[in-house]
């Protein structure tokens, strides 16, 4: 590979990194938020899971950029917009987890190096925990 492909393709891999991070603030202010509005003790444990999940996905996110740059990330924020509705929240949320799942998978595609390989199949498994906590929370909300 010559070295002007590494260095496009380590470029793209930073450009996908800091995509994922711009959502951080807004995912995190989000979840909270349905977790302050939500009714039964198990929607608001699993509402926890979700946060301790996303949090360590974007810590691990943060690492992976520091590793490939060598430098802290700082990227635009996304604004918070309430949910219209607590389910409306839910189903936002599952969106954003699938559209990460995109994302990571595709990252994973592109990297040869085994850390980063390593931490990105860590992420996504998270990711795909995210989604299970997700659904069974969308049937809690059906129900009431």
């Amino acid at each position: 590979m010559r070295w002007e492909d590494y260095s496009i393709q380590r470029q793209i891999r930073v450009k996908a990194l800091e995509r994922l991070l711009q959502t951080e603030s807004k995912d995190i202010l989000t979840l909270d938020y349905l977790l302050v509005i939500s009714e039964t003790e198990q929607e608001q444990y699993l509402l926890r899971q979700i946060v301790k999940s996303r949090k360590q996905q974007f810590d691990t996110l943060r690492n992976i950029y520091r590793y490939i740059t060598s430098n802290q990330v700082q990227v635009e924020q996304e604004v918070f917009r309430k949910p219209v509705s607590y389910k409306k929240g839910l189903q936002s949320q599952r969106e954003i987890v699938e559209q990460r799942r995109n994302s990571l998978s595709g990252l994973l595609q592109q990297v040869i190096n085994p850390y980063v390989i390593q931490l990105l199949q860590e992420t996504l498994h998270l990711n795909h925990y995210e989604g299970i906590l997700l659904r069974q929370l969308e049937r809690y909300a059906e129900k009431i």
